[in-house]
């Protein structure tokens, strides 16, 4: 699905950053209930209608063959739509008619037998094209199997044969929504709305339209009226955050997502984004709130990648004693956590210990993750600047060419090596070290300070 919305949290540093949950259209929770539709009888049997064909605009049963088995199985038709289809089409000729091939189309369907529906349907249409029934029951079969281009050619085609009700146009409406186009469907869902003013799931289609097209006071303005008569239903108050995101209102976004909380029926992923929001607004004491409950709630663990990012951006924004309260918590609720994320706390915490002038700490926490992870590149050389701190060339130089032989950290390793010769001011050592990250990543700060080092080097 297309992307609307998209609202970023703080970014400020430039190794990571932190990506909020944005809108999307159609919405998971307008998608489900779509789906569920599905399996609504109601629903359903309005597109499937009886087998009888419509007198005047669709072809009759005229053989009487047909006509004499089809009586003879009526009873068969509801009692066990599969077998009736299946005893049908043991009896089928090249010569069959269309509404006999309908027929069996339909059976399938109701059967859920998509496929045997997709063939006969499409059979009907080639002995009468303009079987307007067999489109638009085709047109729901492409659908429900999420085969949209079908489904539209269908469905546009079912309308130009005469029928346009509410129903049409909100199928309609929806298809063009999924395949990303809201300027197609908006004008759909305004006439399933003319046609069927009460049905609630055409409005809600045409606020994703209207936030599709970015036109968020006009989506605003239809949720406010759907909250005002439904205030318990939390797909309003969530479909008008994004209308808040987007119209630069971040502020009411947070008011609509607390008052869900305080109601009870604000789903996890909701709760992440409040918590986003927070963190980009700057609130940091309402936003590290907001993702320790996240957290308590996170029995699966699907959540802590993105508490393992917020432990990074605050180490990274030099957020140190908020940084360390977060990866303790991390660390104590997600004890089952993969090695590979384990690993990836305690070079969080190495590097909040060494920046805040706890290098046995940090030497003790980095020597732990070399032993577990021989090739961790950030640990290596973590552990090499803080043996150049403490003058121990030759140890720092092992880790420093060590690490320039991990993948992915080569250019890093070898530009802080480079530096080390610098400060040693053994310029001409530095050179082919420069040259060589050169290769990996053509830096034009790198190819600067390259060319200052030579120019050092010409001049000792």
């Amino acid at each position: 699905m297309r992307q609307i919305t998209k609202y970023l949290a703080v970014a400020a540093f430039a190794a990571t950053a932190q990506q909020a949950v944005f809108a999307q259209f159609p919405s998971a929770e307008f998608e489900q209930q779509w789906q569920q539709k599905w399996t609504d009888e109601a629903f359903v049997s309005a597109f499937i209608d009886s087998y009888e064909p419509l007198k005047e605009v669709e072809p009759q049963f005229d053989n009487k063959d047909e006509i004499k088995q089809v009586q003879e199985m009526r009873d068969l038709f509801q009692s066990n739509p599969q077998a009736a289809a299946d005893r049908l089409k043991e009896d089928l000729d090249e010569d069959a008619s269309a509404p006999y091939l309908f027929l069996i189309g339909t059976l399938y369907l109701t059967a859920q037998q998509n496929d045997q529906a997709k063939e006969f349907y499409n059979r009907a249409l080639e002995k009468y094209p303009n079987y307007r029934r067999a489109h638009k029951n085709l047109a729901l079969v492409y659908l429900q199997d999420q085969e949209l281009d079908k489904a539209l050619k269908h469905l546009s085609r079912t309308i130009e044969l005469g029928e346009k009700d509410g129903r049409q146009y909100g199928l309609l409406g929806y298809i063009y929504l999924s395949m990303g186009d809201p300027f197609a469907a908006e004008a759909a869902y305004r006439q399933a709305i003319l046609a069927e003013p009460d049905v609630m799931d055409w409005k809600l289609g045409l606020v994703q339209a209207l936030l599709g097209m970015e036109k968020y006071d006009d989506a605003n303005a239809l949720i406010e009226t759907l909250i005002e008569k439904n205030p318990g239903n939390d797909t309003f108050w969530l479909l008008q955050v994004n209308a808040y995101l987007g119209s630069g209102q971040p502020e009411r976004a947070i008011a609509n997502l607390e008052m869900l909380r305080r109601m009870g029926k604000l789903k996890p992923a909701s709760l992440k984004l409040l918590a986003d929001i927070y963190m980009n607004q700057q609130m940091r004491e309402q936003a590290l709130e907001r993702y320790t409950e996240l957290m308590q709630a996170d029995a699966s663990g699907q959540f802590l990648p993105t508490m393992l990012n917020i432990g990074e951006l605050l180490v990274y924004s030099q957020d140190f004693d908020r940084a360390i309260g977060m990866l303790d918590t991390i660390e104590s609720h997600y004890a089952s956590s993969t090695p590979e994320d384990k690993i990836k706390i305690l070079n969080l915490k190495a590097k909040v210990a060494r920046a805040t002038g706890d290098s046995e700490l940090a030497q003790e926490t980095l020597t732990e993750i070399i032993a577990q992870d021989p090739l961790n590149g950030d640990a290596l050389l973590e552990m090499a600047a803080i043996h150049q701190e403490k003058g121990k060339k030759e140890e720092a130089v092992f880790l420093y060419e060590r690490a320039a032989k991990v993948d992915g950290y080569e250019f890093k390793a070898l530009v802080q090596y480079a530096q080390m010769m610098v400060k040693e001011k053994r310029y001409a050592d530095a050179v082919p070290l420069l040259k060589r990250a050169l290769t990996i990543n053509d830096d034009p700060r790198i190819a600067r300070f390259l060319e200052d080092v030579e120019r050092a080097a010409r001049n000792t």
